[in-house]
């Protein structure tokens, strides 16, 4: 799926901005990372990149980014579903027969679950925070060979795990093209931030923010999952040479 043809970024911002109104839940919601999984229709349905979710695991053992304001973590875009019917299903089976085929994938056991929350973005960034809840071995890890957090040395950490991540979630009767253009909105959009108000409204701003942001971060919203593993060995490949000089 790509955009209209023709449509502006401003265009795209407003329709992401409509979207979000029409199916969202009142204010922002705690949403336990266990609880997630990576949306069918999010990168084009190829999944997620499991060398960018270590990466961002990796990331987050240096000091977890709590999203205060306009800073920290990208705001997440869920869906609330039933696993046992629909896109939630989908999700699912789908989500689970990736962590089957491949062992760094963190393993949580949704088989009891009653509900779940699919991810239109940041489900990378979940799904690094569920390496630490599942305490799963690292794929790049120095050091301590599981991913681990104490609470004394990172409480924002350890409150995402045990209270939750705030996040906007939607209603499960989103359609799968709102679904695909918001996903798609949202890891091209990258360079535009949320503003979120004291009653939880969140809309993006339609003016850029020009924080500083690497080509590594801008390419890491917008390659599918096959290109972003490439990607991120490349980086870490940079990053160990330029560690010898």
């Amino acid at each position: 799926m790509s955009f209209e043809l023709g449509m502006s970024e401003v265009g795209i911002v407003e329709k992401l901005n409509l979207l979000v109104a029409e199916w969202r839940e009142p204010g922002l919601i705690p949403v336990h990372p266990k609880r997630v999984i990576p949306d069918t229709t999010n990168r084009e349905n190829t999944g997620l990149s499991v060398e960018h979710v270590h990466y961002i695991a990796n990331k987050m053992q240096s000091g977890f980014k709590k999203r205060m304001g306009r800073f920290g973590h990208d705001l997440p875009i869920l869906v609330r579903e039933d696993p046992s019917k629909g896109l939630g299903k989908q999700s699912l089976e789908k989500w689970q027969d990736a962590v089957t085929k491949n062992e760094f994938l963190p393993k949580v056991d949704h088989s009891d679950s009653t509900e779940i929350f699919t991810s239109l973005g940041n489900g990378h960034f979940f799904q690094a925070l569920n390496l630490f809840h599942t305490k799963s071995p690292g794929m790049f890890i120095t050091g301590s060979k599981y991913y681990q957090v104490l609470k004394e040395n990172d409480s924002h950490l350890h409150e995402a795990l045990t209270v939750g991540v705030e996040a906007v979630v939607l209603r499960s009767d989103i359609s799968r093209n709102d679904r695909k253009f918001i996903s798609l909105a949202l890891n091209s959009m990258h360079n535009y931030k949320w503003n979120v108000k004291p009653d939880g409204t969140a809309l993006v701003s339609p003016a850029k923010a020009y924080e500083s942001e690497s080509s590594f971060e801008a390419l890491s919203k917008t390659l599918d999952s096959y290109e972003l593993g490439e990607l991120v060995r490349f980086e870490l490949s940079k990053s160990e040479r330029q560690s010898r000089l």
